[in-house]
């Protein structure tokens, strides 16, 4: 990905691009090379980018992937469980970075509006009787494909069915005690950060680890 100060400066009138605006995604737009090829034929400017960036790495499909944020909670379950660390460990061990976290009660409206669309569902009052019966552990954690690496490392939403060696395969024996939330895609991800953190809540990372977790081109 091209970091989107470069394009935006770029072309000014850039506005059709700008999915980095998405707080799941991490200051980058879609660099693929058709859309910049798309870009490149409809900006007079477009020499601009091809002079910063380099061009076998936007058209060899060489361009790094962008970061994701996404929205964990560990639920109360897993706090009066005692597994907080051993759940973030997890976490932190995949190479994984938390941006923001904070110990919190989670309100009646808070649930509402975090379980929208189950709110006219039988077995909502459960389930908001269960996430606001204890605190629970709200995090942001960030890395690549975080959205989709997160949910694979904690298995099926059932414990009975989760695989062994994921979080909810090794610690959950209930279907519905399952320890954990974590955003199911961008949208979620943007939607429900905003709705736990505020922007000013969430830190900046640059650890000196980063080149010894990651090649420097993803």
């Amino acid at each position: 990905m091209v970091p989107a100060r470069i394009l935006l400066q770029s072309f000014p009138d850039s506005t059709p691009f700008r999915k980095w605006e998405n707080p799941a995604r991490i200051g980058t737009l879609d660099t693929s090379p058709g859309f910049l090829r798309a870009v490149a034929e409809s900006q007079p400017r477009s020499r601009q980018v091809f002079d910063r960036v380099s061009l076998h790495q936007l058209f060899e499909r060489k361009v790094p992937k962008a970061m994701e944020r996404t929205l964990v909670l560990l639920k109360p379950d897993c706090v009066q469980r005692r597994m907080v660390g051993r759940i973030i460990s997890r976490f932190e061990e995949k190479s994984l970075d938390i941006v923001a976290m904070k110990l919190m009660h989670v309100t009646p409206e808070l649930s509402k509006k975090h379980y929208a669309e189950h709110v006219s569902k039988p077995f909502y009052p459960g389930l908001e009787e269960f996430i606001t019966g204890a605190p629970v552990v709200a995090m942001i954690v960030q890395g690549l494909e975080a959205i989709r690496v997160v949910r694979d490392m904690l298995g099926a939403t059932s414990g009975l069915k989760a695989a062994p060696g994921t979080i909810r395969g090794d610690y959950s024996g209930s279907r519905q005690m399952n320890l954990v939330h974590a955003s199911d895609g961008p949208d979620a991800a943007a939607r429900e950060i905003g709705l736990y953190f505020k922007a000013e809540e969430i830190c900046k990372v640059n650890s000196c680890m980063t080149p010894w977790l990651r090649a420097s081109d993803e």
